[in-house]
């Protein structure tokens, strides 16, 4: 996940891009939300139930990884903030109100941050 800078980090990280989006990896907010499915088989469920497409909602980037067996390829997807909220809304419990309250507050900092350097 390069050329990406943590804006904040007090649940979930926040991520931004060079062109100012703000972005979350979907395996972090999985572990924050608690979710008792597997990561892949969550974040799949996700995207196919609420249709969200891939290089517009979220980025996937494959990455490989060294195991004790060997290697392995794990899929990382990088979520628009927009759907960050909308997965921890329907999560349907306390961390998932949580995390999109928390990333609506981290929208909200930045753009005061913003309006005060114009």
């Amino acid at each position: 996940m390069k050329n990406l800078k943590i804006i904040d980090n007090q649940l979930v990280p926040v991520y931004e891009n060079e062109q100012n989006e703000h972005l979350v990896n979907a395996r972090e907010l999985h572990e924050f939300v608690g979710s008792k499915q597997q990561f892949a088989d969550w974040i799949k469920n996700r995207i196919d139930k609420y249709g969200f497409v891939e290089n517009i909602d979220y980025t996937l980037i494959s990455q490989n990884y060294e195991t004790s067996t060997g290697g392995t390829v794990r899929k990382e997807y990088i979520l628009k903030i927009d759907v960050a909220k909308e997965i921890a809304m329907v999560e349907n419990n306390e961390k998932g109100r949580q995390a999109r309250r928390y990333f609506i507050e981290v929208e909200k900092r930045y753009k005061q941050d913003i309006s005060l350097l114009s």
